[in-house]
């Protein structure tokens, strides 16, 4: 019986764990200029990354989680502006433009961002 308890304990944990993880995302883009958007689930943490080309990578629709989002090469557009202040936007080589949340307080994290914007 104790050894039932404890596999089922197992199977438990495993679940719970793996069930946070199958909400999160990484969103690869392509060698093209394209337009990339978040999971659409509340608390994701995406990582978005957009490769080369002039990308739009948008994580701005929900709030509550830590999302990473990288444009690389040419002139990226990054929207991290989502009512938390946990995103990381990286604008990589080019000139690049973030929309970010900001108050005089706290702020989304930028790196690389040439034109950072706050709506």
């Amino acid at each position: 019986m104790r050894r039932v308890t404890l596999i089922l304990a197992a199977v438990a944990m495993m679940v719970s764990l793996f069930a946070v993880v199958a909400y999160a995302a990484e969103i690869q883009g392509t060698g093209n200029s394209e337009t990339l958007f978040e999971t659409q689930n509340e608390g994701a943490n995406d990582k978005i990354i957009g490769h080369r080309g002039e990308d739009q990578l948008f994580a701005d629709q929900f709030g509550s989680d830590t999302d990473k989002v990288k444009g690389n090469r040419q002139n990226d557009i990054i929207h991290v502006e989502d009512d938390d202040f946990d995103d990381t936007a990286d604008g990589g080589p080019g000139t690049d433009t973030c929309f970010i949340d900001r108050t005089s307080t706290e702020s989304d994290e930028t790196v690389s961002c040439e034109v950072i914007l706050v709506p």
